[in-house]
């Protein structure tokens, strides 16, 4: 069990009154990476995609980013946070959070 905490990368975008939100980390399994995409409540639900290295799991989310800039979204926020690990395997509470907005 991991006791150090996951790390966790949340990237917010925006287009008029709606959000999208990125969330990279490390699978529940521990042996794979995890992209999930969540549009605003009203337009769906939460898309989860698995990589097998943490290099395939970034270029997909480069790959979404550049699509949604090139359909007028704009990156809102971009957040990296520690989560300490809980019995629930949910990632648990916030520990350590760094936040960037770009300028």
């Amino acid at each position: 069990m991991n006791t150090s905490g996951i790390r966790v990368l949340r990237w917010v975008y925006s287009h008029q009154d709606d959000s999208l939100t990125c969330e990279l980390r490390l699978a529940d399994d521990g042996l794979s990476y995890q992209l999930t995409t969540t549009p605003c409540p009203q337009h769906g639900v939460p898309e989860v995609e698995r990589f097998k290295d943490v290099t395939a799991a970034f270029q997909r989310q480069s790959e979404l980013e550049r699509k949604l800039i090139a359909d007028g979204w704009s990156l809102e926020s971009y957040e990296s946070q520690v989560r300490a690990p809980d019995a629930d395997g949910d990632g648990g509470s916030h520990g350590q959070t760094r936040q960037g907005r770009p300028n």
